[in-house]
């Protein structure tokens, strides 16, 4: 018999990520730790659902990018690239996905530099980008096949997508937005402004990864 080369295992259908999830904003991530359960985690969730900060319903799931820059030194008589001679000069991190639920409150946080009308509590854009501008967190958060949670996070998300509203005779109007990562602590540059979590019902869960740049 021909043998047929497949990277499938017994755990495979466990791992296969379920859904389109949900984004959060501000998320409380201090008490998250190796320990934490998906039980536990769905908490935090919840009570940030119930307490206004999610992006509402989207539609098309979303997406996540990492685009390292890379640089090849150039050598004289190197024919081929060589480890050490490839440098990162810039990293790109950004959560995107399209939003249907189109209020005021959510407004503010898709579109950059938003500002409130004192007099009319109209919403318009200032021609100014403030700290305040910038969301403290955006994260993401899925399940898994296992029943297990996963979640990316990325750090002073702006929406750098702008403001493209489409109203539609069908299907609702929506909102695509693509918010880039910036790093929250200017002491601590070498890593990128993203995480990845993995929350299972076990009760050991793992942080996946900070890149080192």
């Amino acid at each position: 018999m021909a043998y047929r080369p497949s990277a499938l295992t017994e755990s495979t259908p466990l791992n296969i990520q379920l859904g389109a999830g949900a984004f959060f904003y501000e998320l409380d991530m201090s008490s998250v730790t190796p320990a934490t359960t998906a039980e536990e985690f769905a908490e935090i969730l919840e009570a940030a659902r119930l307490d206004g900060r999610s992006l509402g319903a989207t539609r098309g799931g979303g997406e996540f990018n990492v685009s390292p820059e890379f640089e090849t030194l150039e050598i004289d008589d190197m024919l081929f690239p060589l480890p050490g001679t490839v440098a990162i000069t810039g990293l790109s991190v950004t959560l995107s996905t399209t939003i249907l639920e189109v209020r005021k409150e959510n407004l503010r946080r898709i579109l950059p530099m938003s500002h409130i009308d004192e007099a009319t509590g109209a919403l318009t854009m200032s021609a100014t980008l403030l700290p305040e501008h910038y969301i403290k967190n955006l994260v993401w958060a899925g399940s898994m096949a296992s029943g297990d949670l996963m979640a990316i996070e990325i750090t002073k998300a702006l929406n750098t997508a702008g403001l493209s509203m489409t109203m539609a005779p069908t299907g609702g109007g929506s909102i695509p937005v693509e918010y880039t990562a910036h790093i929250a602590d200017a002491l601590n540059v070498q890593f990128a402004p993203f995480k990845i979590y993995e929350f299972n019902r076990e009760g050991s869960s793992v942080t996946a990864s900070q890149d080192s740049f």
